[in-house]
C-alpha cells in the first residue's frame, strides 16, 4: 500500500504526535508499504504558533533554531522518505481577520510548497493520512485526497476542553474524513459526543520502541554527574514542550511546597519557548536543570536516572511520555485528566489539575515509599508490554485505511458499507501431522484473533503425531477462543468445509498450518469485508525456505510452492485470469456465500500424494457469477514455510502436473469450450511434445523447469480430455459440500 502521511512537524521535532506519526511510519515502511511524508520544515513551538509570531527578530529566530539541528528538505529515515517544506505565515492583517472569524487554526503554519507538493503526493497514494485537528495542512491534505479520489484519515490528537479543538470550524473538519484514529476510549468518546459517527472511529492506542538494555546500565551515575546532582537528592523529570497548556506553572509552583529531604530538583528538557523563558523570570530560585532539545538516547538515560516522571499537562490526546517511563522503570504521575487517567490506569498517580498542593503531596508520597514507587513502575513497565505495541497499534491503522477505501469505493460505486465493528470472524487452520507448525501459528494467530474478537477454528484431519494434545492444551488455555473440529477424511478441502461448517463467524479466515501471519494479517484480510459486495480475499504469500535453496532452484518454480504477489495495490480480481485467484493458506470467504455455492470442491485441492490445486480459482469463480467481488488485499501477508520435501524434483513434477489437471477442470466448468482449447493450441502444446527429462543427481535447472512445464501441458490435455463436455453436459464444480 502506498501511504502518504501529512503532519505539521516530523522529528527530530519534540511532540508525542511527531513521535506516533514516525512510529507508525517506520512500522508500515517494516511491513513493506511504501510510505512518504510531507511535512513543515519546523523544530520548536514558536515556528509555528509562538509569541513572536509577528516579531521584527523572528525571522532570526527562526533561522537560529532551524539552524540548531540538521535536517534536510528531504530525507529518507528508516525506509520511509520524508520531505520537509518551508513554513510561512500570512499578513498579520489576514491573521486578525481569521482570529476574529473563530478560524485560529488556520493562521498558523501555512506552505505554499507544501500545498504545491500535496495533489501530486496524494495522486501516487492509495490512502492520505493527516495528523492533529487544529491547522490549515489538516485541510490542504482532504482538499487532495477528495480531488484525486484517495481515501482520507485523520488522527486529530483531541483535546477536550482546548480551544482551537473546540471550534466550529474544527467540528466541521470532523465530519470529513473516511476514518477517524483515536488513541484512547475518552478520545473516541469525545468524538462521538461531537458528532463523529462510530463506524468511522478507530481506536489504536500508543506504542514506544523498547529501550536497549545496554544504554541505561550505568545511566543514573553519568546523568547525575553531569547535570551535578548530589547522589541522595531526588530527580525529578519532565519531558516534552514548554508550553503553556503544559502546566510548568504549577509544577513550579509545587516545587516550593515539597516536604521531602533533601529537597528534589527538576530537570525539564525539551524545546523551549518564549512563554516558558517568561516563567523561568518569575522563578529565579527554583531547583531546575533546564536541558534543550535532546536525542532519544539521553532521553532514556534522563528517565532511568531519574526517581519520578511528572506530567502536569492541562491537555492530552495520550502522553507517550508515560510509556517511555515504563519501558526504563520509572513511576510516573500526571494531572488528572480523563487520557492521563486511562492510560496510566492502575500503574501510577493523578493529582487533581491546576492545584500545586495536591502535586506537591503526591510528589512527597512517591518519594517517600520507594517499595510503592518500584511496584508502580513495574505494573506500567507490564502494561506498556501487554497493551501498547507498535504491532497491536499498526494492525489497527491498517484496518482504519482499508475501511476508509472501502467508504471511498462504496461512495463512488453507491453500494451499501458494512462497520467491521459488527463483523464477526473466524480463523480456520485446516492441520494434518504437522504438531511443530501449528504450535508456531498458533502463537501468532491467537493475540490477532483476539484483538478482531475472532475464534479460532482448528480442524484436525486424523493427526497421528502430537497434534491431540497440543490442541488439547491449547483449547484449555484459551477460554473457550479456540475450538477442535475433527474431520476423519483426508483431503485439504474437506478439511475446510468442515471447519466452514463449524465456524460461528461471518467471515472465515483460511490459514495452512504450514503458514505465519505477518504483523497485521487478520485485521487487513477481513478490512474488505466492510463492503457488503465482498465475498472472498485474500493476500501475499511469501516462501520462507528452512535452509539453503537447493543451486538447482529457479524463481519460476515459486508458483508451483503457492508463492502470491500481485503487487503493492489492491485489486479488484474480477476481471482478472482465473489463476490470479487468492491461495488457499491465506483467503478469507463471506460464510454465507460460502455456503450458498456449496463450498469448496474436494474434488480439487491437496489430498494425500496428489498435491492438485485449483480449489480457490474454482470458488472465485462461483463467487463472481453470484454477483460478489474478490479482492486482493497485498497487506494480509503470510509466510509460506516450505517443507524441504517439497525442493526435491520428483514433488515438483507431480505438483506440475495435477496444476495442469484441476486447471483443465476449472477451466471446463467455468469457460466456454474454445477457449479451453485455445489455451491448449496456443499455450501447452509448445511444452507438452518436448522431451522428457529425469535428472540424474544434481538437476539442471533450465532442464528441470522445461520439464515442469512439459508435465503441467501434458495434465492440462490429460484433463481437458477427461472432463471435456460430454453429449452437452459441461463439467460442473461445487456439488460435493
Amino acid at each position: 500500500m502506498r501511504i502518504l502521511h501529512v503532519v505539521h512537524r516530523y522529528p527530530p521535532a519534540i511532540g508525542g504526535g511527531e513521535g506516533w506519526c514516525a512510529g507508525l511510519a517506520r512500522w508500515q515502511a517494516a511491513q513493506g508499504h511504501e510510505v512518504r511524508v510531507l511535512t513543515l520544515r519546523a523544530l520548536a513551538d514558536d515556528d509555528l504558533w509562538g509569541e513572536q509570531l509577528w516579531g521584527d527578530d523572528m525571522r532570526a529566530e527562526q533561522g537560529e533554531r532551524l539552524a540548531s539541528v540538521a535536517i534536510g528538505a528531504e530525507d529518507h529515515q528508516d525506509g520511509v522518505r520524508v520531505r520537509r517544506c518551508s513554513p510561512s505565515r500570512p499578513l498579520y492583517a489576514v491573521s486578525r481577520l481569521l482570529s476574529r472569524a473563530k478560524l485560529d487554526m488556520l493562521s498558523w503554519g501555512h506552505s505554499p510548497e507544501l500545498y504545491g507538493l500535496l495533489l501530486g503526493e496524494a495522486r501516487r497514494a492509495d490512502v492520505v493520512h493527516a495528523y492533529w485537528l487544529a491547522g490549515p495542512h489538516v485541510v490542504a491534505a482532504w482538499l487532495a485526497a477528495r480531488a484525486s479520489r484517495r481515501a482520507f484519515v485523520l488522527t486529530p490528537f483531541f483535546h477536550e476542553g482546548f480551544e482551537h479543538h473546540e471550534s466550529r470550524a474544527a467540528r466541521w473538519l470532523l465530519r470529513r474524513p473516511d476514518q477517524i484514529i483515536a488513541l484512547t476510549r475518552f478520545e473516541m468518546a469525545a468524538l462521538q459526543a461531537r458528532g463523529v459517527a462510530p463506524e468511522r472511529l478507530v481506536c489504536a492506542s500508543n506504542a514506544v520502541e523498547p529501550p536497549a538494555a545496554s544504554t541505561l546500565a550505568t545511566a543514573r551515575a553519568r546523568v547525575r554527574t553531569a547535570l551535578d546532582i548530589e547522589p541522595d537528592v531526588p530527580l525529578l523529570c519532565y519531558l516534552g514542550r514548554k508550553g503553556p497548556n503544559k502546566g510548568l506553572d504549577q509544577l513550579l509552583l509545587a516545587l516550593r511546597h515539597v516536604e521531602h529531604r533533601p529537597r528534589p530538583l527538576l530537570a525539564v528538557a525539551g524545546p523551549s519557548t518564549a512563554w516558558y523563558r517568561k516563567l523561568r523570570h518569575a522563578f529565579p530560585d527554583a531547583p531546575v536543570r533546564d536541558l534543550p532539545l535532546i536525542s532519544e538516547t539521553a532521553k532514556l538515560e534522563l528517565l532511568a536516572a531519574s526517581d519520578l516522571l511528572v506530567l502536569p499537562s492541562r491537555h492530552e490526546s495520550f502522553g507517550t511520555v508515560f510509556l517511555e517511563a515504563w519501558a526504563v522503570g520509572t513511576p510516573v504521575l500526571g494531572a488528572d485528566i480523563p487520557a492521563v487517567r486511562e492510560v496510566i490506569g492502575d500503574a501510577g498517580l493523578t493529582f487533581r489539575r491546576d492545584d500545586p498542593y495536591d502535586l506537591a503531596a503526591q510528589i512527597d508520597a512517591v518519594l517517600g515509599d520507594p517499595a510503592a514507587a518500584r511496584d508502580l513502575a513495574e505494573r506500567g513497565r507490564e502494561r506498556s508490554r501487554t497493551l501498547h505495541t507498535w504491532d497491536r497499534v499498526g494492525t489497527a491503522v491498517l484496518a482504519a485505511y482499508e475501511a476508509a477505501q472501502g467508504a471511498r469505493h462504496a461512495a463512488s460505486a453507491d453500494h451499501r458499507e458494512t462497520s467491521l465493528v459488527d463483523l464477526t470472524a473466524s480463523v480456520v487452520i485446516p492441520t494434518r501431522n504437522r504438531c511443530g507448525t501449528l504450535q508456531a501459528l498458533l502463537d501468532a494467530v491467537v493475540p490477532q484473533a483476539s484483538a478482531a474478537g475472532a475464534e479460532v477454528v482448528v480442524v484436525d484431519n486424523g493427526s497421528t503425531d502430537g497434534t491431540g494434545e497440543l490442541l488439547r492444551r491449547r483449547c484449555a488455555e484459551s477460554g473457550g477462543q479456540v475450538r477442535v473440529v475433527v474431520e476423519p477424511t483426508p483431503g485439504a478441502t474437506r478439511t475446510r468445509n468442515a471447519g466452514a461448517r463449524a465456524a460461528r463467524g461471518a467471515v472465515l479466515a483460511f490459514i495452512d498450518d504450514d503458514a505465519l501471519p505477518r504483523a497485521g494479517w487478520l485485521a487487513a484480510l477481513l478490512a474488505p469485508f466492510a463492503r457488503e459486495r465482498v465475498g472472498a480475499a485474500g493476500g501475499r504469500v511469501v516462501l520462507r525456505f528452512a535452509g539453503r535453496l537447493p543451486p538447482w532452484w529457479d524463481d519460476a518454480l515459486a508458483p508451483y510452492l503457492a508463492a502470491y504477489d500481485l503487487g503493492g495495490e489492491p485489486i479488484d480480481l474480477g476481471s482478472r485470469p482465473a489463476q490470479d485467484a487468492p491461495r488457499g493458506l491465506n483467503m478469507a470467504v463471506r460464510r454465507d456465500a460460502l455456503l450458498a455455492v456449496g463450498g469448496f470442491d474436494v474434488r480439487l485441492g491437496p489430498r494425500g500424494e496428489r498435491p492438485s490445486v485449483g480449489e480457490e480459482s474454482d470458488l472465485c469463480q462461483r463467487l463472481i457469477k453470484r454477483g460478489y467481488q474478490v479482492c486482493y488485499t497485498p497487506a494480509a501477508a503470510v509466510d509460506h514455510v516450505i517443507d524441504p520435501g517439497r525442493l526435491e524434483a520428483s514433488w515438483l513434477f507431480r505438483r506440475a502436473f495435477w496444476t495442469g489437471w484441476s486447471e483443465a477442470m476449472v477451466g471446463l466448468a467455468h469457460q466456454r469450450l474454445r477457449k479451453v482449447a485455445g489455451l491448449v493450441r496456443w499455450h501447452y502444446r509448445l511444452h507438452a511434445f518436448r522431451l522428457p527429462y529425469r535428472p540424474r543427481g544434481e538437476p539442471d535447472p533450465a532442464r528441470l523447469l522445461a520439464e515442469c512445464e512439459r508435465r503441467e501441458a501434458c495434465g492440462y490435455l490429460l484433463g481437458v480430455l477427461r472432463h471435456a463436455p460430454v453429449w452437452g453436459r459441461r463439467a460442473r464444480t461445487g456439488s460435493s459440500w
